[in-house]
């Protein structure tokens, strides 16, 4: 009798055991974000418009000319702690900028109207 209970405590520690392997209650790892990205200037938008990357990561922003003939600037709300230097007007050059502080940080061409991008940092 006492082999038959320890066999069953045996069979539920199993149980127990094999359910959270087979991914019962498993943390599983976050994302991982690149520590670089490229933004492109497609037209007038920025391209990808959201831009994700991990903290002290770059983002290199590559400005074509635009349909019009123009170049493309980026500039960043400075109301926020950590917002890099902004843009100048350039055409068919490549300007990286590193974030160093986690935030959300969002840009503008002032040359297009409605042209805008946001740097997520994690």
């Amino acid at each position: 009798m006492r082999t038959a209970r320890h066999r069953g405590f045996l069979l539920a520690i199993v149980v127990i055991v094999s359910s959270a392997a087979c991914g019962g209650d498993v943390i599983q790892p976050g994302p991982e974000y690149p520590s670089s990205l490229d933004v492109f200037t497609p037209g007038n938008v920025f391209s990808p418009p959201i831009a994700e990357i991990a903290v002290g990561g770059t983002v290199r922003f590559l400005m074509t000319e635009s349909p019009e003939g123009d170049g493309h600037n980026a500039i960043f709300d400075r109301t926020l702690p950590g917002a890099p230097i902004d843009v100048p007007i350039v055409v068919d050059t490549a300007v990286s900028r590193t974030f160093t502080t986690r935030g959300e940080f969002s840009y503008l061409c002032t040359v297009h109207p409605g042209m805008s991008g946001e740097v997520i940092v994690h």
